[in-house]
């Protein structure tokens, strides 16, 4: 996890850039972010049933996840000044998605254990999980769009 780590904190850095080059040539970052989110579904349903039993393979695939991950996350807080243009707003708007990822680990890390009958049937249960995430992450990019 150490090299994982190391990986994607080099990498914020290029990503921050790349998404500030990108909207300084007229590109929309809400736009580009929902153009991620096809391949971060198709990552975290290969992770959640992974079609191999190659470590280097699935550690790949990892990676790329917390690239793409980093990228979202980066593409939505670079939108938060223009939605919010003072820091007291901005601050205040932080606070439900502070909330929010504190519970989203939370469910993370019991979600295994609550649905671990599910995992006899785990293409059934990578599929239903990415298209759950799929419908609230895509009407959240697409409303973060109109500005």
């Amino acid at each position: 996890w150490s090299v994982f780590c190391g990986i994607v904190a080099l990498a914020e850095p290029i990503i921050g850039a790349t998404l500030d080059f990108i909207r300084s040539k007229g590109f929309r970052v809400p736009m580009v972010l929902l153009g991620l989110l096809v391949p971060w579904l198709a990552l975290v349903h290969l992770i959640w049933a992974p079609p191999w039993q190659s470590p280097p393979v699935m550690f790949a695939c990892v990676v790329a996840f917390g690239l793409l991950q980093a990228t979202l996350n980066l593409g939505l807080l670079s939108v938060y000044p223009t939605l919010f243009p003072s820091k007291e707003a901005r601050a205040t708007a932080l606070v439900p998605q502070q909330v929010m990822t504190i519970a989203g680990l939370l469910l993370g890390m019991n979600l295994p254990i609550i649905l671990s009958d599910e995992w006899k049937a785990p293409q059934f249960f990578a599929s239903s999980f990415a298209a759950a995430l799929a419908i609230p992450l895509s009407l959240s990019l697409f409303f973060l769009s109109a500005f």
